[in-house]
């Protein structure tokens, strides 16, 4: 059984607390520590606040062996007036939400980097897993910061995904 197999009830479960505790740019306190005490309690080492942001942070799983340096982006914030129920059908309630599904992005992500390091580990991949957090996307400064910190400078390849209604390759 493959870790996503194993453990999706709980990062499904991780993505809907999210969902019900909707935070605006740069107030992501719980969705942060959430998704970042996830990754550490299955071996990452995480640093937070990260990047001078207060809701960010920086998670790193090396495997001991020189590689690629592969990073995961997750993203978690919400937007004033997007409250939604957690159904497939329009269904608005008052306050932010998470009307770009920044709750499961950020979950997804935080997911597939520790897939990753259980695969690394299980075959003997050399490399580094990082996961950062990257609050305040809405507002589009969130990585903007982080890159002015210097932290996407060792990378090799970053990694996110967004909700959207096809499947496609961006280069936004």
């Amino acid at each position: 059984v493959d870790y996503v197999e194993a453990n999706g009830k709980t990062y499904q479960q991780i993505a809907l607390e999210i969902h019900e505790k909707p935070e605006v740019s740069n107030y992501e306190f719980f969705a942060s520590k959430r998704l970042a005490d996830q990754i550490k309690s299955v071996g990452f080492e995480v640093e937070m606040p990260a990047a001078g942001h207060r809701t960010g942070f920086a998670a790193s799983y090396k495997s001991g062996k020189p590689g690629p340096v592969m990073v995961f982006l997750a993203e978690y914030d919400a937007l004033p007036g997007l409250a939604q129920e957690p159904v497939s059908r329009h269904c608005p309630k008052e306050g932010p939400g998470h009307g770009c599904g920044h709750n499961l992005l950020g979950t997804a992500c935080a997911g597939a980097a520790v897939a990753l390091k259980e695969r690394m580990e299980r075959e003997q991949i050399s490399g580094t897993v990082r996961v950062y957090g990257c609050p305040a996307e809405e507002i589009v400064i969130g990585k903007i910061r982080m890159n002015e910190q210097g932290v996407f400078d060792e990378l090799s390849a970053a990694v996110t995904w967004h909700p959207f209604d096809r499947n496609r390759v961006s280069y936004d």
